[in-house]
């Protein structure tokens, strides 16, 4: 029985550390000046000048305001990777005039992808309805490194 039980802990151990190292990708902070309102999760953020960084290696990465002061934590996930170096990038999913941030490019090989919630759900699914097509227009805002 102790044998099993330390043979779990260890398990559990190994699994944590390689998520906290996947996740932990995001370095440094990135900046960019976002021209229009968009949505995070199901905060809504206006234009102005953002910057993001992460706070802990779970993947949690916050958003702020340079001008308005206004910060949002939200949860990501490891999405896409390169072969090399990306830019660093914002990318945003568009439904009629309603903008999402989907996608965090940190100029690493590895992207930092938030959840769809539940308001850009709704809005794929109406975008659907009125024009029989749920693909979102993709934008993607050019973000610098740096703090």
């Amino acid at each position: 029985m102790k044998k099993q039980i330390l043979s779990v802990v260890a398990m559990l151990s190994l699994a944590v550390s390689l998520s906290a190292a996947a996740l932990a990708n995001f370095s440094g902070a990135v900046k960019a000046d976002i021209p229009f309102d968009f949505m995070v999760g199901k905060e809504s953020m206006k234009a102005g000048h953002y910057q993001i960084t992460g706070l802990t290696p779970s993947g949690t990465l916050v958003i702020h305001n340079l001008e308005t002061k206004k910060s949002v934590t939200f949860q990501v996930t490891n999405g896409k990777t390169t072969a090399g170096d990306s830019d660093a990038k914002l990318v945003f999913n568009r439904y009629g005039n309603q903008y999402f941030l989907t996608r965090i490019w940190d100029g690493g090989e590895t992207s930092s992808d938030l959840i769809k919630s539940k308001t850009e759900r709704e809005a794929a699914k109406a975008k659907y309805l009125a024009q029989n097509n749920d693909q979102p227009e993709v934008v993607t805002i050019v973000a610098q490194i740096g703090n």
